[in-house]
């Protein structure tokens, strides 16, 4: 009788997890409409060194950080400094994860309101140059509506000497949008450029817990693809490191990367650069890696230095060559 009690009691209580947990999945499941701008030449000066990517729509917005919750939890959080160092990271992965799984990450916007955000790249040597962060003035038109551009809300990011910086603009909207879009820009006084995008269309993006919405800029950088790159080909993994290239490349030379195969360890640094054309490709970027042993080595210039050349294809970076090394 009592283990019966007890069967019931478990029984009740995985049933509430389940349903907890079943509600907080579906409090991470969000959709974007998603347009991939096609591509012009960054660096022909009628487009006045800008380049838009994506435009996204979507009725939601960030929770932001709830330091609370992890303050409440932060003893379980410290007990990883107690484990042995090898299973340290697992360890503060797994509880992160579990304690990010069980919070709301968004909350929807009112009743008729989305969010429409922008997001590119702007080179340097643009008529307004990229001192101080100035920007041109961007407006995104859907139909006859100014979909962005109405606010001030506009972000940008500059990594070391890199020659363009990426940018991020958005606006709340209270309209429909559609699929067809025209874009302007001018800086300063300058002439207004207009881009009218006839011939794509806006997708919707699923996303959830296990495959969250990329974090702002991650999309732009092509430092990422050129470090895994490196890494799976030095972890031996042949099929995966064939994808990271572009199908358009019929020759790749890998033997200029087989020195990775003899590094167990290293330090690496890394530097991403506009180049242009490129063997028949255009809006080329490169990515300038520099490795050591140890970070004396990198220090007294002792490493290997390779240059990763890539494009943005439609399903993200593609590697189209890389450098001997030296």
């Amino acid at each position: 009788m009592l283990r019966k009690r007890w069967g019931k009691v478990l029984l009740g209580l995985l049933t509430i997890w389940l349903v907890i947990s079943v509600y907080f999945y579906f409090q991470h499941r969000v959709m974007v409409q998603v347009m991939k701008v096609p591509a012009w030449s960054l660096d022909d000066p009628a487009n006045q060194g800008v380049l838009v990517k994506e435009i996204k729509v979507y009725r939601w917005e960030p929770q932001g950080d709830n330091f609370d919750s992890y303050d409440r939890w932060w003893p379980v959080l410290e007990f990883a400094n107690k484990l042995p160092r090898s299973i340290r990271r697992k360890y503060s992965d797994f509880v992160g994860s579990v304690l990010y799984f069980y919070t709301d990450p968004y909350h929807k916007l009112e009743d008729g309101a989305r969010r429409v955000e922008i997001i590119g790249y702007i080179l340097q040597g643009a008529p307004g140059g990229l001192e101080n962060f100035n920007h041109p003035a961007i407006r995104v038109y859907s139909g006859e509506d100014l979909i962005a551009g109405v606010s001030s809300e506009f972000g940008a990011q500059h990594s070391g000497d890199s020659n363009f910086l990426l940018f991020e603009m958005g606006d709340k909207i209270y309209s429909s949008v559609k699929d067809s879009i025209k874009l302007t820009w001018q800086w300063d006084n300058g002439p207004t450029v207009t881009k009218s995008i006839i011939n794509s269309r806006f997708e919707i993006k699923t996303y959830s817990f296990f495959n969250r919405p990329p974090r702002r800029y991650s999309n732009l950088r092509p430092v990422r693809k050129a470090y895994e790159l490196i890494n799976v080909y030095g972890a031996g993994k042949k099929e995966m490191v064939t994808s990271l290239v572009s199908t358009k490349v019929s020759e790749f030379p890998w033997h200029y990367i087989d020195w990775v195969k003899q590094q167990e360890n290293y330090v690496s640094y890394a530097e991403a650069n506009y180049y242009g054309k490129y063997k028949g490709f255009e809006n080329v970027f490169t990515v300038d890696l520099s490795f050591a042993r140890n970070a004396q080595e990198m220090d007294a210039g002792k490493g290997y230095e390779q240059k990763v050349f890539l494009v943005d294809e439609d399903d993200g970076w593609k590697i189209v060559d890389v450098s001997p090394y030296k």
